[in-house]
């Protein structure tokens, strides 16, 4: 029994973290202010030299939904997929400081960050389960090699996607 428990606990360990991200990707497209954070740090802070009705205007230029709460904006752009850019949506907020200016910050979805790195998981260990119970002479070191580029694919894939979503707020942001 408790086998069977061990061999299962990897799926229900990514179906428990894929339901977690569609729950937060929902929050973010519904604009809920209760869950619109992240507790992962920003990949972009700065400051707009504007007001709140174009900075707006700037996000939504950028591809953003952009909702206003008060002194408060919250952009995502989630539920704009059919887009310009890439698998890795974004959400942020931007407030009106004491002087005038809109500080805004950036987030990266929690799909994202945990998803792919749970998928890696259960990859890992139902190989190593299979490469444990064949015999020692067949043991292999290609799965090995082929999950190390998994991982590296992943890494550097994630990585590349950030930045380039970090440079293209940017340039959006500066060419308004």
């Amino acid at each position: 029994m408790i086998t069977i428990i061990l061999n299962v606990l990897p799926l229900l360990i990514f179906i428990s973290v894929f339901t977690l991200s569609l729950w937060d990707r929902k929050q973010k497209e519904t604009f809920s202010q209760k869950y619109f954070g992240s507790f992962f740090p920003a990949i972009l802070s700065g400051e707009l030299k504007s007001d709140i009705n174009s900075a707006s205007s700037q996000f939504g230029k950028a591809g953003y939904a952009v909702q206003k709460e008060g002194d408060k904006l919250l952009f995502q752009n989630a539920s704009q997929l059919a887009k310009h850019r890439n698998w890795l949506w974004s959400f942020g907020y931007a407030k009106k400081t004491e002087n005038g200016s809109i500080k805004y910050k950036l987030f990266i979805n929690t799909g994202s960050v945990l998803t792919v790195p749970a998928a890696l998981f259960v990859v890992v260990f139902y190989g190593m389960l299979v490469q444990n119970n064949i015999p020692k002479d067949q043991v292999s070191i290609a799965p090995y090699f082929f999950l190390g580029f998994a991982f590296f694919f992943a890494i550097s894939s994630f990585i590349s996607q950030t930045i380039k979503e970090r440079s293209f707020l940017k340039k959006s942001l500066s060419e308004n």
